[in-house]
């Protein structure tokens, strides 16, 4: 009777490692800290979006799927410099983003979307590949390596403000 408990117990097991690790779909992402990104980054700068429009970029993706995405080019201002030179006010970010946002494919890369018409800061942990700037991160993930700042107010709104 004991032998009984135990062999449907260890099938049971099974059965639930078997079920629940087969519906498990994904790939390593490296932790990108912030220590590693200031310390790897070749420029750090805080930057507004100028310009976004699309770009001839062979991809250089591990499983590139074309008809899934498409290059950028996005042109920033740029309005601080924290780590690293640049030599112009503008910098010149190359990347990905999907083609249909609205269809994100399973194990989806980390692509960023940036809106020209909206005055949006960012923090832009960059390096140089060849002729232009990539996110750090790379190509695939570049989200991590691109962050909106957001400016917030303490206390209340203006017009809550007691006479």
């Amino acid at each position: 009777m004991r032998w009984a408990h135990r062999r449907c117990y260890w099938w049971l097991s099974l059965l639930t490692i078997t079920a629940t690790t087969a519906a498990v779909d994904a790939r390593l992402i490296r932790a990108w800290s912030a220590a590693d990104l200031w310390k790897e980054a070749d420029l750090v700068v805080v930057a507004t979006v100028k310009t976004s429009t699309r770009d001839d970029l062979q991809s250089k993706l591990a499983n590139p799927n074309p008809p899934l995405w498409v290059p950028v080019r996005t042109t920033f201002d740029v309005l601080a410099v924290a780590q690293g030179k640049l030599e112009s006010k503008t910098l010149t970010l190359r990347h990905f983003r999907l083609k249909n946002p609205r269809q994100i494919p399973p194990n989806a890369p980390g692509f960023v979307h940036f809106n020209s018409t909206q005055r949006s800061e960012y923090l832009l942990f960059l390096k140089r590949s060849g002729d232009h700037w990539e996110a750090l991160t790379g190509q695939w993930d570049p989200e991590y390596a691109v962050k909106e700042l957001r400016h917030y107010q303490s206390g209340p709104p203006p017009g809550d403000r007691d006479p």
